[in-house]
């Protein structure tokens, strides 16, 4: 995800279905180039401090999630991202909630202006040499 944009904090819509939150927003390498997505998050915190991952499905690889293997695979490994229990039943929670949004994912409008400005770049390096590039966002 290095050099990608991703703020829940400013959405089209959320939506919570039982321990799955999902928003409609954008996500991309800027702010002016951001596509319509999914994003999949949990919706109660975790006590045990688990690394938890946002699970981001693109409009432009919505297509994908309408072929039962894709969304089944693609099910099993968010729920492993998003700390969910290792069931069939998590899965379906996550195919069902990614499935039954796809529709609204197709109707999110491009990305609004909310008097948002990239105030700076940065970029990390860690102690392996790999650079991660940043936006630094300034609300107004």
């Amino acid at each position: 995800m290095s050099g990608h944009t991703l703020d829940l904090t400013r959405y089209a819509w959320v939506k919570q279905k039982g321990d799955i939150t999902i928003y409609g927003t954008w996500f991309g390498p800027s702010i002016s180039e951001s596509e319509p997505c999914l994003v999949l998050v949990p919706t109660y915190r975790r006590t045990n401090h688990e690394t938890v991952l946002p699970c981001v499905v693109a409009l432009s690889a919505a297509y994908k999630y309408d072929d039962p293997r894709y969304l089944l695979s693609a099910a099993m490994r968010f729920a492993k991202y998003l700390g969910l229990t290792d069931s069939m039943q998590s899965t379906m929670k996550v195919a069902d909630a990614i499935f039954d949004h796809l529709d609204d994912l197709v109707h999110l409008p491009e990305r609004p202006s909310y008097g948002q400005a990239v105030g700076a770049d940065a970029v990390i390096t860690d102690d392996q040499g790999r650079s991660f590039e940043f936006e630094i966002l300034e609300h107004h």
